[in-house]
């Protein structure tokens, strides 16, 4: 371990310090791909049974557009995501979420050509259930999202990242249309690769 600290010090210490941080203030948009796993949780009049508890698991494609403000090293910014694809529920056709946006804001630290990210914001989707005799389709569905990332300068106007969220999408009671004590709530940890432009 003190081999690994002496020889990722230096590294650290000549991105961080050695070299000049990038400008990213300005506006940026971008596509995105990402793959998202978790647990749905499915509870009538607030009791939840193991039957009830499903895996979810799927790819998402779409695209980002943002704005930065950068004083120093510091990077304050907004960020408006949208992405589509089937996140299967138990891995059923017949149960799945769709169609996502993300608002969130972002506060950073440039480091040399990288930036490093924390974001918090607001996620919404679509929930589908349709097995040929119920449908209940879309149901609004949002919760809380936040995570971290970073994105790295590969040419004075095009960057690559990577972003980690964790989103909350909630149904409370009385959202599903006909189902007045059914709520459920979907645990989603979401992996992205980006590619963006700044303008």
């Amino acid at each position: 371990m003190k081999h690994l600290v002496a020889l990722c010090g230096p590294v650290l210490f000549a991105v961080a310090g050695g070299v000049q941080a990038q400008d990213w203030s300005g506006v940026y948009a971008g596509l995105q791909a990402a793959n998202a796993s978790g647990t749905y949780r499915h509870y009538d009049s607030g009791v939840i049974s193991p039957a009830n508890t499903s895996p979810i698991d799927g790819d998402h494609l779409g695209g980002f557009v943002g704005f930065n403000l950068q004083s120093g090293n510091l990077v304050y910014g907004a960020e408006l995501g949208y992405s589509n694809g089937d996140l299967l529920v138990g891995g059923s056709t017949i149960y799945f979420i769709e169609d996502m946006v993300d608002v969130r804001a972002r506060v950073g630290y440039a480091a040399g050509k990288a930036l490093f990210y924390g974001s918090v914001g607001w996620a919404m989707a679509d929930q589908h259930w349709d097995d040929g005799v119920v449908t209940n389709s879309p149901v609004d569905v949002d919760g809380l999202s936040y995570g971290l990332g970073v994105d790295l300068m590969a040419s004075d106007r095009v960057f690559v990242g990577l972003d980690y969220r964790h989103v909350k999408l909630v149904a409370g009671e009385g959202d599903i249309g006909g189902f007045p004590l059914v709520e459920t709530n979907s645990d989603l940890d979401i992996l992205t690769l980006r590619v963006g432009m700044r303008f």
